[in-house]
């Protein structure tokens, strides 16, 4: 790139972060409120946003590069969680990782009765031959414009996506287009 703009080439920065940002949205799947989803070859992003009273759980088999990400809320936060783990294979022993995501208001507030009761309630209820792990990855949770907790994680590298999609979210071409611009970049 300092090659490239050394050699008097103009180009356009802002197209460039958006075709890139464009093709990982493409690998994305969001949780919405009271449901959940499941990766796949083509969906190997997952994550959700808007996490305030809800809280985020996520499942991920690290060996087999699958996870699955819920957004409970409200009185339904242990129905979505049952009907999580009912997804999880019966026939086969497996590891899974796991992670109930607080929600920000709730943290807030010092309140965990409903973290806490779906903790009780995956360890009660779990499948046997499943054994359930604390996550092992930082999930690179983070607070977004609207004051709760979001996060993304890519199944395939067993790595948080967070910082890159929250990158996108917050970006402002406005700001660095002058800068680049005395650079010889074009808008």
């Amino acid at each position: 790139m300092k090659d490239y703009i050394n050699s008097g080439n103009k180009i356009n920065i802002d197209q460039q972060i958006l075709s890139i940002l464009n093709e990982i949205t493409r690998h994305v799947a969001t949780a919405e409120m009271n449901e959940f989803i499941i990766s796949d070859s083509n969906k190997n992003i997952i994550g959700t946003v808007g996490l305030a009273v809800c809280d985020g759980i996520i499942f991920y088999d690290r060996k087999n590069k699958w996870g699955i990400v819920g957004h409970a809320a409200g009185d339904n936060k242990i129905a979505l969680l049952s009907d999580m783990l009912k997804t999880l294979p019966i026939d086969k022993d497996i590891v899974i990782e796991y992670a109930i995501v607080t929600g920000y208001d709730n943290i807030r507030n010092g309140n965990y009765t409903d973290t806490n009761k779906m903790l009780e309630y995956l360890k009660n209820n779990c499948p046997e031959n499943i054994k359930l792990i604390p996550f092992q990855t930082d999930l690179g949770i983070r607070v977004g414009q609207s004051y709760s907790n979001e996060f993304y994680f890519d199944v395939k590298s067993g790595k948080t996506a967070s910082q890159i999609l929250n990158y996108y979210d917050y970006l402002d071409f406005s700001s660095f287009n002058d800068k680049l611009n005395n650079k010889g970049i074009s808008k």
